[in-house]
């Protein structure tokens, strides 16, 4: 019988081939072993978890409608709270602005029941209302033709576009801290006011003008009610903060007011001006909240008596003003 060729005793280099292939067998062992293990892990953790899960899901469930039923009686008492402010407030602001006369100062898309918190809340404290006065989108409205218009309106020709809805809010802060009279404007000399109203710039949305001169002047505050979920028709700074500055500036009593979850800024905005003092103007930021309408009215009853301003509401320095000492 043939036999093949003597098989060579096992030298260096064989011997480094048998060392290599044990090893990668040993690495394969070890590889799988390895996987084994986590596999055996994995399924030890899913065992569990199919233990425990139904008592966790309980206690979660448990723990989540004990929370619930706290968050909705708290609900409940700040409701009731609201709804007994706003039945004892009128007793605490009543006649506080007795014979005071009110200009109040929005703008178009203003939240309308923010609006009317601030009317009512003045009314219901005695005050007068003179005007409800809106501004427009056109005062700032990229169209030539009615920027050319409005630059007219205020005898400034030659000023930048972007510039024109701060002149105007500055032009209608002197006429309505200084008033009709005081300038000199009558029946046959230019009023700001008027041209504004005439040319759509600005809208009056509250009581019948009628003659325009009872608009404005020493003696009378300005309120300035801003706020809303969507998107300002004009930024703050192109119209109501510029309003803001130059009343202040002009020694107006102001105030300035906005809803908790309004996303106009335009109170915050104020309170950060450096150029606008605390002590000058009157800032609530929770109109929305009958506490808001009380702390409009008692702040501008201290503005006008001890010539003190203040911010109140959510994020002011009181909700409302501490009584005089």
């Amino acid at each position: 019988m043939a036999r093949g060729p003597p098989v060579p005793p096992a030298g260096p280099r064989r011997s480094r081939l048998l060392a290599a292939g044990s090893a990668v067998i040993s690495f394969r062992f070890l590889l799988v072993s390895i996987v084994a293990v986590l596999l055996a892990l994995a399924l030890g953790v899913l065992a569990g978890t199919a233990v425990i899960s139904p008592r966790l899901i309980r206690e979660l469930e448990r723990e989540t409608e004990q929370w619930q039923t706290r968050a909705e009686r708290l609900q409940t008492e700040v409701e009731v709270l609201d709804a007994f402010l706003g039945e004892a407030l009128p007793y605490l602001t009543e006649d506080r602005l007795l014979g005071t006369e009110a200009v109040v100062v929005t703008q178009d898309g203003v939240d309308p029941s923010l609006l009317a918190a601030a009317r009512r809340a003045l009314t219901e404290a005695g005050a007068t209302e003179v005007a409800v006065l809106s501004a427009r989108p056109e005062l700032a409205s990229g169209d030539p033709d009615v920027e050319r218009r409005l630059s007219d309106l205020l005898g400034q020709p030659a000023v930048r576009p972007e510039d024109l809805s701060t002149l105007a809010a500055q032009a209608l802060a002197t006429r309505l801290a200084i008033g009709a009279s005081r300038r000199g404007d009558g029946p046959d000399g230019p009023d700001v006011l008027r041209g504004l109203l005439e040319d759509g710039f600005v809208a009056s949305i509250g009581p019948d003008l009628g003659d325009l001169r009872g608009v404005g002047g020493p003696g009378q505050v300005v309120v300035i009610v801003a706020g809303g979920e969507g998107r300002p028709s004009l930024p703050p700074s192109a119209f109501l903060l510029p309003l803001a500055r130059a009343l202040v500036s002009r020694g107006a009593w102001v105030a300035a007011a906005e809803g908790t979850d309004s996303r106009y800024g335009f109170v915050a905005a104020l309170r950060g001006d450096g150029s606008v003092s605390e002590e000058d103007v009157v800032t609530v930021d929770d109109l929305d909240a009958a506490m808001g309408g009380a702390a409009l009215v008692l702040g501008l009853e201290q503005l006008m008596d001890l010539g003190r301003g203040g911010h109140y509401g959510v994020h002011g320095d009181s909700l409302i003003p501490a009584p005089a000492a």
